[in-house]
């Protein structure tokens, strides 16, 4: 329970005291009944977006430590399922019902012994299995047979299959007629051959887009980039990652980038200062007119960044700018936790504040000029 909630308890409970000092009025345009009623509507609300900003928090904290700490992620699981996800009330077995714990267990003991029994069932149809089992050993034979004799140029539905098997590295497809695998083996073989695939494809692609090349080429698939986790539902922090999202993927527009786009028909002159070209570089370290946002953030983000790098044993040199848009750039991808709880509560915040708070200051200015050019 926050402050504010705290201070909506005493205003409810002060307007409910009034309210019965008064005679307890009923009337709906009563002054204290008003009071009452808005003090325990405002109370509600409090209470409501507390729970759900509660709800937000234990769902990032489950997707962090899923792929960090596995013993917490289980704990915040079980702690979300509550007690009916432990404890099991009443259980049923043929239509009997089993409600104290030493009878539950009866009834498993039941439930799962009756499993345990070889029945034999009167009314099953032997002949069906074994034309099921026929036609089952047809399947295989034809398989087979396709498989050994079709050519790649062909149009067999089994040679379509061995070069989609051939693309994602499963080779020697035959094999696996005469020891198939179990559903789950089946699933989790072919799984991992197709994340792998598309997981060095992606890598592969990414050195050739040069509005990447600040994003470290580390990819897993299912796994979150640091640089996008945020544990907060405040609505400034959401326009911060955006912002962020779009430096880090080259996708943020700027002056130089139109003058590309439009093969020089635009000038690629800043329109903050006009005295330079408006790059990423000019844009984050040399405008003189964002000067003093830029200056004192630029000191904390060198300290931070100082603080940790200085425990990596690092071979290149460090670009401030690639520091600023993805301060994860020059970190391990298995990085320790200490290391890891620096760089997100500390550095990557003062750098999301740097770019949207240039952001802001740009759209400002060019929105003001655009709306004088405009009456003109």
């Amino acid at each position: 329970m926050n402050d504010e909630i705290l201070h909506a308890v005493k205003r409810k409970k002060t307007a409910f005291y009034i309210w019965k000092q008064q005679g307890r009025p009923k009337e709906p345009g009563n002054f204290y009944l008003k009071e009452k009623t808005i003090t325990t509507y405002d109370l509600r609300t409090l209470c409501r977006k507390e729970q759900a900003l509660e709800r937000i928090n234990t769902r990032q904290q489950i997707l962090d430590a899923k792929s960090s700490d596995t013993t917490l992620f289980y704990k915040l699981i079980r702690k979300q399922r509550g007690n009916m996800g432990r404890f099991i009330e009443e259980l049923i077995v043929e239509n009997e019902t089993y409600q104290t714990s030493d009878s539950v267990l009866e009834g498993w003991t039941k439930h799962f012994g009756d499993l345990a029994k070889k029945s034999n069932y009167q009314n099953f149809d032997q002949n069906h299995l074994e034309a099921v089992e026929v036609e089952t050993e047809i399947i295989l034979k034809i398989s087979e047979r396709q498989l050994q004799i079709k050519t790649y140029s062909s149009n067999s539905w089994f040679i379509d299959l061995k070069k989609i098997c051939g693309k994602y590295d499963i080779i020697e497809i035959e094999q696996y007629l005469d020891k198939p695998l179990t559903k789950i083996e089946w699933k989790r073989f072919i799984t991992k051959k197709i994340h792998k695939y598309w997981e060095d494809d992606i890598k592969t692609k990414m050195k050739g887009y040069s509005t990447l090349k600040y994003l470290n080429c580390e990819y897993d698939i299912g796994r979150i980039h640091p640089l996008l986790k945020t544990t907060s539902a405040n609505i400034t922090e959401i326009k911060k990652l955006s912002i962020c999202t779009k430096f880090v993927t080259g996708t943020y527009i700027l002056q130089s980038n139109k003058a590309e786009y439009s093969n020089y028909a635009t000038n690629p002159m800043c329109r903050l200062c006009n005295k330079a070209d408006e790059t990423i570089e000019h844009f984050i370290l040399l405008c003189e007119t964002t000067s003093q946002i830029r200056s004192s953030l630029i000191v904390k983000i060198l300290h931070e960044g100082s603080l940790v790098l200085a425990r990596e044993s690092l071979q290149t040199p460090i670009d401030l700018i690639t520091l600023i848009i993805n301060p994860y750039h020059y970190l391990p991808k298995k990085m320790c936790k200490d290391v890891e709880d620096r760089v997100g509560n500390h550095l990557v915040p003062l750098c999301r504040q740097l770019l949207y708070t240039l952001h802001s200051k740009r759209y400002d200015v060019l929105t003001k000029a655009d709306t004088k050019a405009n009456r003109k």
